[in-house]
């Protein structure tokens, strides 16, 4: 009966191997996050999980083996088999803990959480160890393999009722791998609950070669085989699609890399050691490993520069000094950005200037709209107070203008009256262009 045990584990992997693709393409189609699959199946991390698994199915399966050779059930492998079922149960936890995790703290790489989750497998291995242990003192083994494997079987159907609806919840947010733990916890629920399956698949074929020798001298294991047969047909095919799928990876442009030496990349020649980020096939930003004027723009060594698809530049962290861009001299440790057009998005003053009539000092944060006009400002002051067109402004709170220049929001700096109505400091007002205050009914 080993055979058939090693062939149960061997079709356990299987499936497992079989669905992942599946499973990984329907859980995030349509969302912003996707899953590598060439580094799912080239990361060490995976496959020791994998082998614990198959492991875990081999001692479930070490009673049952030897109930159907009707040879003595030794102690040590009702100890194996309790282990293997307490480190599952302890699986679908981990599972749960990562998927609620995820939806509270909307933080899919949380190390906190993820420590956590082990924890909670740890604590609970052991606590259904010792439930398994107690009923294997009152149980008959076959009785206590079953119950183990109803326990895991409904189990898993809980932990998938908490993960599915949290992934759901998850994939539809806007924050980084969005949907990477709680699918963590849907993978780890559907790998228990094909476990689960383990101990009543071996007794059902058991009992049937049992009943078939009974009847005819030999048995009949054509259906089996043909599972089997059917098995590594998929099988085949399924990693057949993963080398292409790999293949294929290979072909794409890089999500990013380091070049190895000055390279032309879309009109500009980017030094050696420079770190490049691409969307879709074009730069998105690159990390610079020396200073180097781009556009005109004069960057410093280790400078963020962000691209448009078109090639132009979208913005520049880290000047290499303050200078003169479109007539205004921007500071050097404040970020520019720039509209595709080329215009000035955003911009540090280095110096105080006069901007539409209104004094800005230096320091002084500015944004822009395409057409050049003043959009916003924010100030590099807390706590003090700015006059514009006769109303005091927190200078610790933006504050933005319409295209024609009149003020459209600011935060109070003291306690004043407003299109006469008396306002509070720290109040937050929208105007219209006329300047009226637009107040709440």
């Amino acid at each position: 009966m080993k055979r058939w045990a090693f062939i149960i584990v061997f079709l356990y992997g299987a499936m497992l191997i079989l669905i992942t693709l599946p499973m990984m393409y329907l859980a995030f189609i349509g969302s912003e996050t996707k899953i590598d699959v060439k580094v799912v199946f080239t990361s060490g991390y995976i496959w020791a999980v994998f082998a614990i698994f198959l492991l875990c199915q081999a001692a479930l399966l070490l009673v049952p083996v030897r109930i159907a050779d009707k040879r003595p059930v030794s102690r040590s492998s009702i100890i194996t088999s309790i282990i293997g079922a307490g480190l599952m149960a302890g699986v679908l936890i981990a599972g749960t803990v990562v998927s609620v995790g995820e939806t509270i703290i909307r933080d899919a790489l949380s190390e906190s959480m993820w420590r956590t989750a082990f924890a909670g497998l740890l604590l609970m291995w052991a606590l259904w160890g010792f439930v398994f242990w107690r009923w294997g003192k009152a149980l008959e083994p076959k009785a206590l393999i079953e119950r183990q494997s109803r326990i895991l079987y409904r189990g898993s159907i809980l932990e998938l009722l908490i993960a599915i609806p949290a992934h759901i919840i998850a994939r539809h947010r806007d924050y980084c791998c969005a949907g990477i733990s709680t699918f963590a916890g849907i993978a780890f629920g559907i790998s228990v609950m094909i476990f689960s399956f383990g101990p009543g698949v071996f007794f059902l074929y058991s009992e049937r070669w049992k009943n078939s020798r009974a009847k005819q001298g030999s048995p009949d294991f054509k259906g089996l085989n043909r599972l089997i047969a059917a098995c590594l047909i998929l099988a085949v095919i399924a990693g057949g699609a993963v080398l292409a799928h790999l293949r294929v990876s290979e072909k794409r442009p890089p999500d990013e890399l380091t070049i190895t030496k000055d390279t032309d990349l879309q009109g500009v020649v980017f030094p050696s050691g420079s770190h490049i980020f691409f969307s879709n096939g074009r730069i998105d930003s690159v990390t610079l490993s020396r200073p180097l004027a781009i556009q005109g723009i004069k960057c410093q060594k280790l400078a963020r520069v962000g691209f448009y698809p078109s090639g132009k530049i979208r913005y520049v962290v880290g000047l290499s000094e303050s200078q003169e861009i479109q007539g205004r001299l921007c500071a050097k440790d404040i970020e520019v950005s720039f509209y595709e057009s080329g215009k000035i998005d955003t911009a540090g003053l280095e110096n105080g200037a006069t901007i539409q009539g209104i004094y800005f000092p230096a320091r002084t944060e500015i944004f822009f709209y395409e057409s050049g006009r003043l959009e916003g400002a924010r100030m590099s002051r807390v706590g003090g107070s700015f006059e514009i067109n006769g109303i005091s402004c927190d200078t610790g709170c933006e504050f933005y203008f319409h295209e024609s220049g009149a003020l459209m929001q600011a935060a109070l700096a003291r306690d004043q009256e407003v299109s006469g109505v008396f306002c509070k400091k720290g109040a937050h007002l929208r105007f219209d262009e006329n300047g009226k205050a637009i107040f709440k009914k």
